[in-house]
């Protein structure tokens, strides 16, 4: 994707082709919805795995899925030439890639009680801090997915400011989540290596979730919390009634 990229995107610059290259697409901003919340990226990374295979599942969302084929094959060969890159690091064999569509997502039922099961650390950050508390999470689940509908050409017509107060009346227990921390390298950062901390398990939610159903179901599609396109904040939703 870099090495055919025009050299105004490989600058963090806006592309100046028509259309423009893919790494413009899916690495520079591409505008606001607010002054804080940046529209994020049209992708989320989903890895799983099958005894001793694995499996990446790479989700591109609406206007941007033109260039799937392009991130795909970039995909695969960051795969097979190893992650990072280091001649030292041996790649992976390609078994199979295949390319579908999705569309839709069921409409979830009444439920007075969740269970957010986290397959990937969940991060809410406020003023560069991971957080304890969960309160938040509906309306970083809001932020996120009215992000991602701007990539469907959609505009969420909802009152956040309700939802926000909605939320304060659900009761969150994290007793059973895990703090885990690691470490990742930036390139664009000059090979940085930088720490990470998320949470692992299970999240209790319980109370009137009928405001929040939709946000939900959507949010197993497109992860929450912070880097949820490099595959943070996946959840699995378990809906009951208590």
């Amino acid at each position: 994707m870099l090495q055919i990229a025009s050299e105004e995107a490989r600058d963090g610059q806006p592309c100046l082709r028509l259309p423009p290259c893919a790494l413009d697409i899916f690495f520079r901003s591409q505008g606001r919805m607010t002054a804080d919340l940046p529209i994020p990226p049209p992708f989320v990374i989903d890895v799983d795995f099958a005894a001793t295979t694995l499996i990446v599942n790479l989700r591109i969302f609406g206007l941007a899925q033109p260039w799937a084929k392009e991130a795909a094959s970039t995909l695969q060969a960051a795969l097979m030439r190893g992650v990072s890159g280091k001649v030292t690091e041996p790649g992976l064999e390609i078994l199979a890639c295949d390319i579908a569509r999705q569309s839709g997502e069921h409409v979830a039922p009444d439920a007075t009680a969740a269970t957010l099961r986290f397959q990937t650390p969940v991060a809410l950050i406020r003023n560069g801090r991971l957080l304890e508390d969960f309160s938040g999470l509906m309306s970083a689940l809001g932020n996120r997915i009215s992000g991602i509908a701007r990539w469907h050409g959609l505009r969420i017509d909802a009152d956040w400011s309700d939802v926000k107060a909605a939320s304060r009346n659900l009761a969150f227990d994290g007793s059973r989540l895990e703090r885990v921390q690691w470490t990742r390298g930036s390139k664009r950062q000059g090979g940085r290596v930088l720490i990470m901390e998320g949470w692992l398990g299970p999240l209790e939610i319980s109370g009137d979730l009928k405001p929040f159903l939709q946000l939900l179901v959507l949010g197993e599609v497109c992860h929450v919390g912070s880097h949820a396109a490099l595959g943070l904040g996946r959840y699995g939703l378990s809906l009951r009634d208590q």
